[in-house]
């Protein structure tokens, strides 16, 4: 689980230098995940570039964006936020994904590749999404609240 700093005014400065969310595993990997998706996306029609190309490359973009935004945030409920607003970009990219599987863009080997790299970055910020249920919680002392089924 990634520990974030309490940010005060006077802090922030050094710790925006080093970057954090640079080291977290979970934003690492969810920038190998972005990479790879450019890469196949490439495969696309040109004619699905501002479509399904589009598409794919914003969703996984958008998820090391918000782990990266999580990673930085010094409250931890907009930490959960984030970290809730990647694993929905984990399912936009997937959904997308489908969609050109069944255009016949995308070959099942593609899909499969897919979904294992998403289940790896998923894992991650699940982890670090947990930790941050468990901080809030600890803090407020009330049980952890109703999580989606894994």
């Amino acid at each position: 689980s990634t520990i974030r700093p309490t940010l005060t005014a006077g802090r922030y400065e050094k710790v925006m230098a080093r970057a954090p969310h640079e080291s977290s595993k979970c934003w690492q990997k969810a920038m190998s995940l972005t990479v790879w998706v450019y890469r196949l996306s490439g495969r696309l029609p040109a004619e699905e570039k501002s479509g399904l190309c589009a598409a794919l490359r914003r969703s996984a973009t958008g998820v090391a964006q918000q782990v990266a935004d999580a990673d930085g945030r010094a409250d931890v409920n907009d930490a959960i936020k984030h970290y809730e607003s990647a694993l929905a970009g984990l399912r936009e990219l997937l959904t997308s994904a489908l969609i050109s599987q069944r255009l016949k863009y995308l070959r099942g080997s593609h899909i499969r590749a897919l979904r294992s790299r998403v289940a790896k970055v998923e894992a991650l910020i699940d982890a670090d999404l947990e930790g941050c249920l468990e901080e809030r919680d600890g803090e407020l002392g009330e049980p952890l609240p109703f999580r989606r089924a894994a």
